[in-house]
C-alpha cells in the first residue's frame, strides 16, 4: 500500500488527486492537523444526501453525520 500511495503522490502531483486520495484513505484528518491549515473535520467525510432522494426513498436513506 505505501508503495502504491508512494507512487500516486509522485506520478499525480499536478493532477490535484492528493486531497481525495487522502480522503479515500482516510489519512485525511492526519495530514490536515500536520499542515495545520484546514480544520477538517472526519464527519464530513461524506457528502450530504439530497433531500429528494430521502423522500424517494420514503425515509429509508438517512442523512449523512454533519447534515441537517
Amino acid at each position: 500500500r505505501d508503495i502504491v500511495r508512494y507512487e500516486r503522490r509522485i506520478e499525480l502531483a499536478q493532477e490535484l488527486t492528493r486531497f481525495w486520495d487522502l480522503r479515500r484513505w482516510n489519512l485525511l484528518t492526519e495530514a490536515m492537523k500536520i499542515a495545520e491549515k484546514i480544520n477538517y473535520e472526519q464527519k464530513f467525510k461524506y457528502a450530504a444526501i439530497p433531500q429528494i432522494q430521502i423522500d424517494l426513498s420514503q425515509n429509508v436513506l438517512v442523512q449523512n453525520e454533519g447534515y441537517k
